[in-house]
């Protein structure tokens, strides 16, 4: 954007001729005169500056026994001044700039930064269905109300900002790097098991812990209760508040694993032919210049690139290559040992992916069975988590069937 409304203003390299520049330069950046790709070359300082800020040179000129000279001119107003008498030139520029500045109104470009668990896709997807998409109004966005909406429709990600720079609307996230606990914005809460499993440790720092070591939990116990009894000086019990409980609950739980590979396999064999097209978008509008390709079965590659003036202001025009290249399918079928080469990679990832989560792996039972059609991993893993969440209070009723109040 900078660079464009240095276009719009014009750029002077000037040559300065002094006996004494630093006294020049000097007193220039105490009147806060902008100049920069200050260079010395051949005994000389050489210098860029805007056109209205040159003008501002004359008294320090003056006064230091200075000269200028304008080496080079660059931007609009110098072009259109040297074709003034070229009336259809002048107008194009005109034109260019007014369509430009009709352009730099709508947004262009909508990206997502800090997104890992939720693709690009769906918080795209999201932002259509909200009325956010390209080519529409930039003043029509409200930062604040975008944040908020997916804020709530997200649970898992805990921070988001939005941005407007130039033509493009940058969505910067942050996600929740807890597998299960979700934290809401409650007063009171109960703490609830996830998963069956074993406690294997517990800290609470509000609440009152309801399981100890070592008990066994089924899926939707209570672990940790937000009603606390509030007793005397003697240990008595006076009465009752809710909290919003709040522990460090490990449990020992296990992953029910499962899976299926199928014999029988589909494979490519590439013939070594492609066809090529350019391709050029305006707006919604494509364009392919080439001839379409003549196979039964090809892979498509499109690369793809949006037209922009400088990072921040791009344009509704994308070109690129679409190269198509074809294919025969052969079938094949995986012999034990392949198949559980490809099984036990998949079980790699799974189990990658629980520890990035924070699980612990302390042990897997895993086992290959076969039958005419497939291969088959299946077994249990036994993992350290912490495999609770917040859950509403539920008040217990008394002799008469009311619910009773705690403060």
């Amino acid at each position: 954007m900078t660079k464009l409304l240095l276009f719009f203003k014009g750029i002077l390299t000037v040559k300065l001729i002094s006996s004494t520049p630093e006294r020049f330069l000097n007193i220039c950046n105490a009147n806060h005169i902008k100049m920069w790709d200050l260079t010395f070359i051949e005994d000389s300082y050489y210098f860029k500056i805007e056109p209205a800020e040159y003008y501002r040179l004359k008294g320090i000129l003056r006064k230091t026994g200075s000269k200028t000279v304008i080496c080079e001119k660059k931007g609009l107003p110098f072009t259109m001044f040297r074709y003034r008498k070229h009336n259809c030139f002048v107008a194009g520029i005109l034109l260019a700039v007014f369509m430009l500045y009709i352009i730099s109104l709508f947004v262009w470009d909508i990206s997502v930064e800090g997104n890992q668990m939720i693709t690009d896709e769906v918080l795209l997807d999201t932002l259509y269905e909200s009325g956010i998409h390209h080519g529409m109004l930039l003043k029509k966005i409200s930062c604040d109300s975008l944040e908020k909406m997916l804020r709530n429709t997200f649970d898992d990600l805990t921070w988001v900002s939005v941005e407007i720079n130039g033509t493009r609307l940058i969505i910067h996230v942050k996600e929740n790097d807890e597998d299960f606990i979700v934290q809401k914005n409650t007063e009171t809460c109960n703490l609830v098991a996830l998963k069956p499993g074993i406690i294997q440790s517990i800290v609470t720092r509000s609440g009152t812990p309801l399981v100890k070591t070592g008990d066994e939990v089924a899926e939707g116990d209570v672990l940790v209760s937000g009603i606390v009894d509030v007793v005397d000086d003697y240990g008595t019990v006076i009465s009752q508040k809710c909290v919003c409980a709040d522990a460090d609950i490990v449990i020992q739980t296990t992953y029910e694993y499962e899976d299926i590979l199928k014999r029988t396999y589909q494979y490519r064999i590439f013939t070594g032919k492609n066809n090529k097209m350019l391709y050029i978008k305006l707006f919604d509008c494509i364009l392919k210049l080439g001839f379409s390709p003549g196979y039964d079965k090809y892979e498509t590659l499109l690369s793809d690139t949006q037209v922009k003036v400088n990072d921040n202001f791009y344009l509704p025009v994308h070109y690129g290559l679409i190269t198509n290249t074809e294919y025969q399918e052969e079938s094949a079928q995986y012999t034990q040992q392949e198949a559980k080469a490809v099984l036990d990679k998949n079980l790699e990832y799974f189990l990658a992916d629980l520890e990035e989560k924070g699980v612990q792996i302390l042990e897997k039972d895993v086992k290959m069975y076969k039958d005419s059609r497939e291969y088959i991993y299946r077994g249990v893993i036994a993992v350290l988590e912490s495999a609770y969440t917040q859950a509403e209070i539920t008040l217990p009723q008394n002799d008469t069937g009311e619910t009773d109040e705690y403060h």
